[in-house]
């Protein structure tokens, strides 16, 4: 009986978690409003498209912030990859809060994960949660915000100029 009712507690819980939807306004406002606050408006996808916001990979004095790199190179010495991860800059206040990517310890902060496979020439980006004292440590950010971060292309485009450019420095070329 015990058994049963812990197994119904353990669906039920796991059921709810599934199902839960976040509100993002009180999350980005740390409650001051959520979506049935005076004024809050639902906005369908064209009203979507033509939000301004986002997120950048410079700081308010136009500087890049290198968080840790690596390239990888074969046997041979020919030059395979290069990965880099940039620190991500908010737009506006709280614009990176909904990507989730602390535990609550003020230790992860949000970073783009770029990259250049030498062979093909693509850069390859993500946005994930690094910690900030152990790059080793990662967290994946919530999957729906980063790609509509990204969606804008501005971070993509600001990641494939910058990365090319650290490469060259890390390889010397």
């Amino acid at each position: 009986m015990k058994k049963l009712i812990l197994g119904f507690l353990l669906i039920f819980g796991i059921s709810s978690a599934l199902f839960a939807e976040v509100d993002f306004i009180a999350l980005a406002t740390n409650g001051k409003f959520n979506e049935q606050s005076a004024g809050v408006k639902l906005l369908n996808d064209d009203e979507m498209s033509k939000v301004v916001g986002g997120a950048t990979l410079f700081d308010d004095n136009g500087c890049g912030n290198l968080m840790y790199h690596y390239g990888i190179a074969n046997n041979g010495g020919t030059r395979v990859s290069y990965t880099a991860y940039y620190r991500l800059h908010e737009s506006y206040k709280n614009e990176l809060l909904p990507l989730n990517v602390d535990d609550g310890s003020g230790r992860y902060i949000s970073v783009v994960s770029a990259t250049l496979n030498h062979l093909t020439n693509q850069v390859n980006v993500s946005i994930i949660g690094m910690n900030q004292y152990n790059s080793v440590y990662t967290r994946s950010a919530d999957r729906y915000y980063a790609n509509k971060l990204l969606e804008n292309r501005q971070v993509i485009n600001e990641v494939n100029n910058v990365i090319r450019n650290h490469s060259r420095y890390f390889w010397r070329y």
